[in-house]
């Protein structure tokens, strides 16, 4: 169980992961103090899993290819999970109960290679793999969870323009990809780069 306080810190961190304790603070009219209590109990409880950079794919030249898998439930999908979670493309990896066993999101910039590797895969694990079907997200809307409706503002994701970039960006956001909460001068450190 959440307390009004945490739902409060939870609805500020759900629009801008980034946010300092003391902005939220501010936002929410608590303490700093109260506001880093509060976060590292909700991180300590699994409600915080981590701190995730939203990213725009497409604005980076991919394309999002979602997959739809029904599984045989006679078998164990264990090494079927662990293999999705290994290939670089594979970006979300979700476990249902309903019409589908498994919904996987593939970014991919080249749609040759990605057919390539999905039917290498049902090589691969065609005794596990019943039936599958495919949809391309052209725009998806993301919306926060924590925050009042009035204040529900979507972030969307998709038919971007393609943004020019290099190496340094990337490496950048693999870096806040992995805990977006990372000041930017121990970001920087670590890429051996000024801030």
């Amino acid at each position: 169980m959440i307390t009004a306080t945490q739902r409060k810190i939870l609805s500020v961190l759900d629009k801008k992961a980034r946010i300092s304790f003391a902005k939220i603070g501010k936002l929410t009219s608590l303490p700093k103090s109260v506001v880093n209590y509060n976060v590292n109990s909700l991180q300590e409880k699994g409600v915080i899993k981590g701190f995730a950079t939203l990213i725009d794919y497409s604005a980076l030249g991919f394309s999002e290819f979602r997959v739809y898998i029904n599984l045989f439930k006679n078998k164990s999908d264990t090494e079927f999970v662990d293999y999705l979670k290994q290939l670089k493309s594979v970006g979300v990896l979700v476990r249902c109960i309903g019409d589908y066993d498994l919904v996987v999101s593939f970014y991919v910039k080249d749609v040759v290679k990605f057919w390539n590797e999905w039917f290498f895969t049902l090589e691969q694990f065609n005794y596990l793999i019943r039936d599958y079907s495919f949809n391309f997200v052209v725009e998806k809307s993301l919306l926060p969870f924590f925050v009042d409706s009035e204040d529900r503002v979507a972030s969307v994701v998709g038919r971007k323009t393609l943004q020019k970039y290099d190496g340094i960006d990337l490496t950048l956001l693999s870096k806040l990809n992995l805990n977006c909460r990372k000041p930017i001068h121990e970001i920087a450190n670590l890429i051996d780069k000024s801030s």
